[in-house]
């Protein structure tokens, strides 16, 4: 069983991961700071990708 301290840490992580993806994506839909935005998306995704990465080997 996993222990309640290790689910927070994961779901406030996503959580921040989620609110960082719908900002950029206000962002690209609205058309400003296009770069900004998708270099956003680009470190949220590569971070998440990153962490299951070093979390499953």
């Amino acid at each position: 069983m996993v222990p309640i301290g290790d689910l927070r840490t994961w779901l406030f992580f996503w959580l921040i991961s989620l609110v960082g993806l719908l900002w950029a994506t206000f962002l690209l839909a609205q058309g400003v700071w296009f770069w900004v935005s998708a270099w956003l998306v680009l470190a949220i995704v590569g971070s998440n990708i990153l962490v299951m990465l070093m979390r499953f080997n």
